[in-house]
């Protein structure tokens, strides 16, 4: 069974070390949620939380170039969206878009 905190301390590890690849953000967005929805028997759509979005965030400021922070991010909206996690989708509208100029 997937435990949604240690899917969070995997993803504070993984934070140890910057991840760009947005598929495994993408996975591990996925996986934590899966994660917390079977850990509390709902479906309710909620954040993926603080741990998730700090690594993105990480992955953004390492990106050199303002295009491939606008793929990262494009790739978070694209995730949160399928997911129908507005409140991700969100907070790439306020946080990170003054990230990208």
């Amino acid at each position: 069974m997937l435990d949604p905190q240690v899917i969070a301390k995997s993803m504070k590890d993984v934070h140890k070390q910057t991840v760009v690849d947005s598929r495994l953000l993408s996975y591990m967005y996925k996986t934590s949620l899966e994660a917390t929805r079977r850990d509390t028997q709902t479906v309710v759509n909620f954040s993926a939380g603080s741990e998730i979005l700090v690594c993105w965030q990480c992955a953004a400021k390492t990106l050199q170039r303002r295009d491939d922070r606008i793929a990262l991010w494009d790739a978070l909206v694209k995730t949160a969206l399928q997911e129908d996690i507005w409140d991700d989708v969100r907070f790439v509208g306020v946080c990170s878009f003054p990230s990208i100029w």
